[in-house]
Formats: C-alpha cells, structure tokens, sequence
C-alpha cells in the first residue's frame, strides 16, 4: 500500500542501454539464454513504499557485472570472477585459458598480420590507461627462459597459470577503462605459439626494449 504521508513518486524508465559491441544475432541469443539461466529472487505482489537501499555499484538493468561474468563463464568458457563485488571489476584467472600482454601499437600490427593471413584471432582486450592489448590464448607456449626473454625485451609479457587478467565489465565507465577489440564469441582461443610468430613477424617494425 501506497504511504499518503510520502510524495508521490512516478516510476523510472531508464533509457536503453546499446549493445557495448557489434555483435551477431547468435551470439546475443546465446548471451540472453545465460541470462536468462540466472537464479532470480522471488518477488512479492505488495512492496512497502519505502525506500530500498542497493549496494555499491548496483546496476539497475539487465547487462550487470553479475550477467557478464555469468555469459563469460557459461558461453566462452573464461574463468572470470566479479572481485571485489562492490566494484563490479571482472578478473580471469589464467588456467586453461592463456594470455599475452603487448604495447598496443604492437598489438595493432599482430591483429593485422593475423587477420591477413587467415588465423582467427580469439578475444583480444583493451586497456587504454595502460597502453596495451591483452590477446586470450591456448596456454602451450613452452616453459622456455629463452622465449620469455625474448618477448620481454618486446615488451611482450606471457602470463603464466596462476596470474590474472582485468576483462572488460559494464561497471567500466568512461574511455579509460577496458573494452573488446574483438570480443568473445565463443570457446575459440587461437594457439599461443601461432601469436608468438606473428609477435615476431610484426616485432621489427619496432625497436626492442633493452
């Protein structure tokens, strides 16, 4: 029941939210059907008119930290965690799924020499405040000191099990933050080694960090 002794309150329509990238039909209906797998809360018919407090970073439509992280996990396979809760950042932790860190002029270059020839690229992240690119991978580049050094003096880094990787999140605001260059579609991650050789292709139009 309505309290006559509060002013009356209209009800709130948010504006529509766009799709944050381009993004196929099967792939929006696999991301709604996770969505729609969510456990709800039960309702009830009568809500006191008071007001409900929400917690920080609450967000009042259907794309939440807590929807992105479940389409990560239950759609591409990511083993993605919203930490802290309250700030609705989304963190992977690298097991199954690799990555590799690079400058994001570097990254630029490998995307293109990929694409060109023929190699599926797999989910590739920004991170503007940082300057890089994070490319998700199949974690089966060698244990090699060797290597490692190689792509550090690239400034490339291989994150190995147990490290993390921010992804990006719709608590994310402004053009700082993370976003998908080319976002996850699927389980697809293209194989580490096939990305080392285009790092390594691309690496001398670049001078090598000493």
């Amino acid at each position: 029941m309505l309290n006559p002794d509060l002013p009356h309150r209209r009800s709130f329509v948010g504006p529509p939210i766009p799709w944050p990238v381009e993004c196929r039909v099967d792939v929006l209906e696999q991301y709604i059907n996770a969505l729609r797998a969510l456990p709800t809360e039960p309702t009830s018919t009568e809500q006191p008119d008071t007001e409900v407090s929400k917690p920080m970073g609450y967000i009042g439509f259907g794309d939440t930290p807590l929807s992105r992280c479940h389409f990560y996990r239950r759609v591409c396979d990511l083993p993605a965690n919203v930490d802290p809760p309250q700030l609705g950042r989304i963190v992977m932790k690298v097991e199954h799924v690799g990555a590799l860190t690079m400058p994001a002029h570097l990254g630029q270059s490998v995307k293109t020499y990929m694409q060109q020839c023929g190699s599926d690229l797999g989910p590739v992240c920004s991170h503007p405040r940082q300057n890089r690119w994070a490319y998700l991978i199949r974690p089966d580049i060698p244990d090699d000191t060797r290597l490692f050094a190689e792509m550090y003096r690239l400034d490339v880094q291989v994150v190995r099990a147990g490290g993390t990787v921010a992804l990006p999140s719709p608590a994310d605001k402004g053009a700082q933050f993370r976003r998908w260059i080319e976002p996850p579609r699927c389980t697809f991650r293209p194989s580490g080694l096939v990305v080392v050789d285009a790092i390594r292709a691309c690496s001398g139009r670049y001078p090598m960090r000493r």
